[in-house]
């Protein structure tokens, strides 16, 4: 009964590749719907006597953070849970975007042809041209240096006096980040505060 339900679909959902993307899509989509219930922590939540801790199965690592934290003491596999919304939403608006620019200049130079045409055909034909990794790498180094390059300044010295305020506390030890003069605690001290309490 199985076997003949399988062979009713159609010959591409019985393409074991495309079970497989099916099946990443699927549990991407679960992720990003169901992120706040299956998600450990709170992706933006800090804790700054807890940054850059390891895996839990590594020396240092903490049961807590399944995968470890960040440079903010954030908890990564909650970031990366949340962040399947974020991907989600870049597919889905980028792929009907597409459709409808490409369907849009499509129709046109199909309705009107002559130079029309051709204008559309030869400005598709340079965009082709370009690797699409250049093209990417452009507009992200353009946006990035300029209207939204704002937050690298903002963050440059603001987190060094929370950091080094956490770090000062008794019964903790802290290390010295290379090149800078910020103090951060290291998973040895974190580990020692959830002892003290």
């Amino acid at each position: 009964m199985a076997a003949r339900a399988f062979a009713s679909l159609p010959p591409w959902l019985r393409s074991g590749r495309v079970l497989i993307g099916l099946t990443i899509v699927a549990a991407l989509a679960i992720c990003a719907l169901l992120a706040p219930q299956i998600a450990p922590h709170d992706p933006n939540e800090q804790n700054l006597l807890a940054t850059f801790l390891p895996p839990a199965w590594m020396h240092d690592g903490d049961p807590a953070y399944l995968l470890g934290t960040d440079s903010l003491g954030r908890d990564v596999l909650s970031r990366l849970i949340y962040g399947a919304r974020v991907a989600m939403m870049v597919a889905v608006f980028a792929s009907f975007g597409a459709m409808i620019v490409g369907a849009t200049l499509a129709y046109i130079a199909g309705y009107f042809g002559g130079r029309v045409d051709a204008l559309i055909g030869r400005a598709v034909d340079v965009w082709m041209s370009f690797p699409p990794v250049i093209l990417s790498l452009i507009l992200m180094v353009g946006l990035y240096t300029g209207w939204l390059g704002w937050h690298g300044l903002s963050r440059e010295h603001a987190p060094s006096a929370g950091i080094s305020a956490g770090a000062a506390r008794p019964g903790l030890r802290a290390q010295q980040a290379p090149g800078r003069g910020d103090l951060l605690p290291a998973p040895s001290a974190y580990r020692e505060a959830r002892r003290l309490g």
